[in-house]
């Protein structure tokens, strides 16, 4: 692949490892049994693929920054409530 590639599967794998980490546990606490590492990757994944839609809808810098802090807080703020 690509470095570009490269660099995105590298991201996806480090945010996986903290979902893995961090939100996975509360899962278990709550009696939430999955795939850890497939749940994991396809969280990370999907993640990537909306900052990606992000970062390519708008030129202007402000309005890109104001959408990717939005979408991340409601991405993990909803992942969390989930979990808690």
């Amino acid at each position: 692949g690509s470095q570009m590639e490269n660099a995105r599967e590298q991201i996806i794998s480090l945010i996986a490892g903290r979902i893995k980490k961090e939100a996975f546990p509360r899962m278990k606490k709550k009696r939430i049994i999955a795939e850890e590492d497939f749940l994991a990757q396809v969280l990370a994944t999907s993640f990537i693929e909306g900052i990606s839609l992000v970062l390519n809808k708008y030129k202007d810098k402000e309005k890109t920054k104001e959408l990717f802090t939005q979408f991340s807080h409601i991405y993990f703020r909803n992942l969390l409530n989930e979990l808690i």
